[in-house]
């Protein structure tokens, strides 16, 4: 992943400017949609050069997801509970960084540059989940079904749910999805 400590040598990024540019397109997704949104877009509303930001990133998807890392970045998830850690995850899936991060896995699946960007931001909430369900869930460490299968089917319920919409990503939906990975886990009805 190329970041602002790793880009190559020339112009450095100026910190507003590059702030600016997140937060417009955040705000052009909240107000238009991914779909609507294009770098031409970006560049008129937060009055920065077309230039300058394909200086910077090479599509609207790279710049949303570093938008959304930026957002996320100073909020730790809660993991006092998978539960807890879900509703967390869900509450982060509404509003305009769900709709930024549709849409970016939307053009990952054509773009590998911004796939493996992507891959990189999801496996750290992967990381995080699976160590919530190691020090969470009952047991010994051995499980019914193999942890791995759990942190996709969780991931995977709630991507669906983000992608299909047809129903909330919210704090019920969190609880079940919790039990479920309990039954899962120990192998009990």
């Amino acid at each position: 992943m190329i970041t602002a400590k790793t880009r190559e040598a020339g112009r450095p990024r100026d910190e507003k400017t590059r702030a600016l540019i997140l937060e417009t397109a955040l705000e052009l997704v909240a107000q238009n949609g991914y779909a609507e949104l294009n770098i031409k877009r970006i560049a008129d509303t937060s009055k920065v050069s077309r230039q300058t930001i394909y200086r910077w990133w090479q599509t609207k998807g790279e710049i949303l997801l570093e938008a959304v890392r930026e957002r996320t970045a100073n909020r730790e998830p809660n993991i006092s509970s998978l539960e807890h850690f879900l509703r967390d995850t869900f509450t982060l899936g509404q509003g305009v960084i769900g709709e930024a991060m549709v849409g970016v896995m939307a053009d990952a699946q054509r773009d590998a540059r911004l796939h493996a960007q992507l891959q990189q931001f999801i496996g750290v909430r992967r990381t995080i989940l699976t160590a919530v369900l190691r020090t969470q869930m009952p047991g010994t460490g051995q499980y019914a079904v193999p942890v791995e299968a759990i942190v996709d089917m969780l991931f995977g319920a709630m991507w669906y749910r983000l992608l299909d919409r047809h129903a909330p990503l919210n704090d019920a939906f969190a609880l079940e999805l919790a039990k479920v990975a309990a039954k899962l886990a120990t192998g009990k009805q």
